[in-house]
């Protein structure tokens, strides 16, 4: 049983749940069981399908379609009711860590290193202080001098009812909204554009529903977690990214329980590190 304030759900073999029900009721007044549907904002479907090898599976849809609509109607609501978004592949904006100082070669000053995993000559001590890396380059802009973005104020509210809906059922989205999220202290105009081009990938993609099968019985069943990183992939810090995806999985089962993506908490030299 999982009770969330006055939302009770209830789970188990099909024959238990009358009796089930009729023992929470001779403690507490409740309203009447219902099949499922709509659950702390997500919209819950059980079904059947039938694989390409033939075998019969249940399935469980989560559909968040609706709850997005609501993040878009408040993106307008901020940005304007006459903003356009357009139908776009990826949830962020292409990103490219080259023009990183820690990234730029130099040959022109005095106190030269080569970095023995990539054999590129750097201006400094080498690849374990990317500050010393943009010695004899182009000084950074100042983080705070880069315009305000307009959307500050409102930035936070946007992403954090986003990501509920990311943390439930897409999974595609936490990777870009995390990212945005750690610049709501200070947003850009670059920010700005980032948020859009979420949005638009939101409103070209809020039809898609996670869904999870289950074709096989409970004890050829495993919990298992797939992760992976990026390599130096955010193009302010090159720290990665890693991301993780826990599934119940069986020959004839793929149910998925929980996504994580997670920056790095410092910058990676190498891939095994």
């Amino acid at each position: 049983l999982v009770v969330y304030v006055d939302d009770l759900k209830l789970a188990g073999p099909e024959g238990n749940l009358v009796e089930g029900w009729k023992m929470l009721r001779s403690l507490l007044n409740i309203e009447p069981e219902t099949d499922l549907g709509m659950y702390l904002g997500c919209t819950l479907r059980k079904g059947e399908s039938r694989l390409k090898d033939g075998t019969r599976v249940s399935t469980m849809t989560y559909d968040m379609e609706s709850f997005l609509e609501q993040c878009i109607e408040r993106y307008k609501e901020v940005a304007g009711k006459d903003v356009v978004l357009k139908n776009v592949a990826t949830p962020s904006l292409p990103e490219d860590t080259k023009q990183h100082p820690a990234r730029a070669p130099s040959s022109s000053s005095k106190d030269i290193y080569k970095c023995p995993w990539c054999s590129c000559t750097f201006a400094g001590r080498g690849c374990n202080s990317p500050s010393e890396h943009a010695k004899g380059t182009e000084e950074p802009a100042d983080p705070s001098s880069e315009v305000r973005g307009e959307l500050a104020p409102h930035a936070a509210s946007i992403l954090m009812k986003l990501l509920y809906a990311a943390r439930i059922a897409r999974f595609d989205l936490l990777r870009s909204i995390n990212n945005l999220a750690r610049n709501i202290t200070k947003w850009s105009s670059k920010d700005d554009a980032r948020l859009h081009h979420l949005l638009c990938y939101v409103q070209s993609s809020k039809s898609k529903k996670m869904v999870g099968w289950v074709g096989d019985d409970l004890s050829k069943l495993s919990i298992d977690i797939y992760a992976d990183a990026d390599f130096a992939g955010c193009e302010d810090s090159l720290r990665s990214t890693s991301g993780a995806h826990m599934v119940i999985q069986g020959k004839h089962t793929r149910f998925p329980v929980a996504g994580a993506s997670k920056r790095q908490g410092c910058v990676s030299h190498s891939t095994p590190e």
